[in-house]
């Protein structure tokens, strides 16, 4: 399963302008209204607007403003919720694998979901869940 994103992560949007915006702002206000919040609230509001656009705009951006741990969480999750939900572990044994291509974050992700284990390293009552998918 190849997907766009795996999640839209619109706090790497909000950070990454606030932050910007903030510096841009501080900037401003102390080059040219000697630090005059008259100077730093329109600069930061326009700075703000220009940050999130260009942020949500271009997804290298935004991959370099997310933690690599959340964007394991969300790449796994997404390919636990797609896997239930279009029903690929409904094989006639009852087998799958799941590989999911997610864009944003570039990766490649692999799991054998506990119904494809082999007999002899499955634990007694083991089924197939969707906590059974994230290993």
């Amino acid at each position: 399963m190849v997907v766009d994103r795996s999640y839209e992560y619109p706090r790497a949007e909000l950070i990454g302008a606030g932050t910007l915006a903030l510096a841009t702002g501080l900037l401003i206000s102390w080059l040219f209204g000697k630090e005059s919040i008259w100077w730093f609230l329109p600069a930061y509001i326009v700075s703000y607007l220009v940050y999130y656009f260009t942020i949500s705009r271009f997804p290298s951006l935004k991959r370099k403003l997310i933690h690599p741990d959340e964007l394991t969480t969300e790449v796994k999750e997404k390919a636990v919720v797609s896997f239930v939900e279009q029903g690929l572990h409904e094989t006639r044994d009852r087998t799958g694998i799941l590989i999911l291509i997610s864009l944003l974050s570039i990766g490649f992700k692999f799991w054998p979901t506990a119904a494809s284990t082999p007999r002899s390293l499955r634990t007694p009552g083991m089924k197939l869940s969707p906590s059974s998918l994230m290993v």
